[in-house]
């Protein structure tokens, strides 16, 4: 078997990044270790499972850069009223993002599920922000380091307190 006879299976989309207005996505390519990651063109990745955890990686980026952009939210004009409570609950919440796993399996339920429908209870709202025209809260949960985007028509039935509590904040 010669080189150009091998084919190498993409185990998951690490990051992307951006080289001379092109598009390159950083490969973990299955059966190798991290050093042996490679960057690849967009059209380096054929075929219909590559396809899909390619658009796995896409709505994955998206879900975290909205949390990032809920965390970032303030922060510049806020950051010398901040009370030590502020900094551990922004460390919580980057570790709750840092946490989620890249996997194509786990992101249909990460699309669907959040802190309630695990049975989880809600201990304070941490941010708002838009996503596709849908007010969205970042909800910290109660006896756990896991924050979740839930829509604010969830969090507003099943929580108001919380939900006045943080516009009063505001």
């Amino acid at each position: 078997m010669t080189n150009e006879d091998e084919h190498f299976e993409i185990e998951r989309i690490v990051d992307k990044r951006y080289r001379n207005d092109h598009v390159k996505y950083l490969i973990k390519w299955r059966g190798y270790p991290d050093s042996q990651n490679t960057l690849e063109p967009s059209s380096n990745i054929e075929g219909a499972q590559e396809s899909e955890l390619l658009a796995d990686y896409e709505i994955y980026n998206k879900q975290q850069q909205q949390q990032q952009q809920i965390l970032n939210y303030g922060s510049r004009s806020t950051i010398n009223t901040l009370s030590p409570n502020k900094y551990r609950n922004d460390e919580v919440i980057n570790n709750a993002i840092k946490k989620h796993p890249l996997g194509t399996s786990n992101l249909q339920s990460l699309n669907t599920s959040n802190g309630f429908d695990r049975g989880y209870e809600a201990e304070k709202i941490l941010g708002a922000t838009d996503s596709a025209g849908e007010l969205m809260l970042l909800v910290k949960w109660r006896r756990s380091d896991e924050a979740d985007l839930v829509p604010a028509r969830i969090v507003n039935v099943k929580c108001p307190r919380l939900v006045i509590e943080f516009y009063e904040q505001g």
